[in-house]
Formats: C-alpha cells, sequence, structure tokens
C-alpha cells in the first residue's frame, strides 16, 4: 500500500505541502518581529523628552499595528489549516479494525476495538511514512542511475558518430572532386 502510495505521487505532495507550511510558519515569524519592532520603536517615542502624547507619528504606529495584527491572526489560521492538512494517512482505521476485529471476536473483547485502533493508528501510520520515505528515496536514486546510464548511451554514440564523420570525411578528401560532392550527399543521407 505504500509502494502505491509512494507511486500515485501522495507522498510527493505530502512532502510539498510539509515545506510549505514550514516556509509560513517561518513568514509568521518575520511577522512576530517587525511588530515588536514597531512596538519598540512606538514606546520610545511615547517616553522622549517631549513627554510623548498624542501626535501623528504616534496615530500611525497604532495603525499599523492593527493591520498587523490582523495579519498575525490570519496567518495563525492559515497554519493551523496546513497542519490539519500535512497528515498523510497510509493506514486508514478500518484497515486497522478489520485487522484486529476478527482476533478480539473470537476471545469476546469487542469493546477494546475502539482503543485499540486510536492507539495503533498513529504508531502505524508513522512507520508508514519512514517506509514511503526509504521507497522514495530508492525509487529516486534509480530513477537518476537510469538517467545518468541513458546520458552516457547517448553521448557514446553521438562521439562514435562525430568519429566516424571525420574519419569519412578525411577519406572523401582523397578522391577526385567530382566524386567527393557525390559521396559527401550519400553520406549526409545515410548517416
Amino acid at each position: 500500500k505504500t509502494k502505491n502510495i509512494v507511486e500515485s505521487g501522495k507522498y510527493q505532495q505530502y512532502q510539498i505541502s510539509l515545506q510549505a507550511s514550514q516556509a509560513k510558519v517561518q513568514k509568521f515569524e518575520d511577522v512576530e518581529e517587525k511588530v515588536d519592532k514597531r512596538e519598540e520603536r512606538r514606546k520610545k517615542a511615547a517616553g522622549g523628552k517631549s513627554g510623548g502624547g498624542t501626535q501623528g507619528r504616534e496615530t500611525k504606529t497604532k495603525s499599523t499595528k492593527k493591520q498587523s495584527k490582523l495579519l498575525s491572526r490570519n496567518s495563525e489560521e492559515d497554519t493551523e489549516i496546513v497542519e490539519r492538512k500535512a497528515s498523510l494517512e497510509i493506514v486508514s482505521a478500518d484497515d486497522v479494525k478489520g485487522i484486529i476485529q476478527d482476533s478480539l471476536e473470537e476471545e469476546g473483547l469487542d469493546d477494546l476495538i475502539e482503543p485499540l485502533t486510536q492507539y495503533l493508528l498513529p504508531k502505524l501510520n508513522e512507520q508508514g511514512l519512514e517506509i514511503a520515505a526509504n521507497i522514495y528515496a530508492t525509487t529516486v536514486a534509480d530513477r537518476t542511475a537510469n538517467r545518468r546510464q541513458t546520458h552516457n548511451e547517448l553521448q557514446n554514440k553521438l562521439n562514435a558518430l562525430i568519429g566516424d564523420v571525420r574519419l569519412f570525411e578525411k577519406g572523401i578528401k582523397l578522391l577526385p572532386n567530382d566524386l567527393q560532392t557525390l559521396l559527401v550527399k550519400y553520406l549526409l543521407k545515410t548517416l
């Protein structure tokens, strides 16, 4: 099942969503740093020699502060949504129940099915993600090895053809001029 998830591309989408969520968390931290700097600047302006007061500068910082609060609320909501979506389910609860149910029903322990499923599901999904990571790494390595091999084969064929063309040119130069043009046309068509 894990191999099918990797081959279908769901694991790659999961990795991309994880990277995107980490980037959003980092942006949120940057916004918080900006807000802290603005607050410090406002406090310094308020506690200066002139006694602060309600001046134009201070009202501007207050309005930008309100905007940053709205931004931070929105970014918190975004990170929560991404964190919910960033989990990949490799083994479903129904699969676990189906496997456990037969053995527990025989022993008369039907009421343990749900707690056992809730206990085992996260651990099984975690192990499944590790297996998926290993499968993904090996398939990527295999693909790059195949690309290298085909690239080397193509390069060898092209080098051989270039060498043949150079040898043919040298051989044609030894022949009479009227034959040279005919042989050049023939070689261009055949190679």
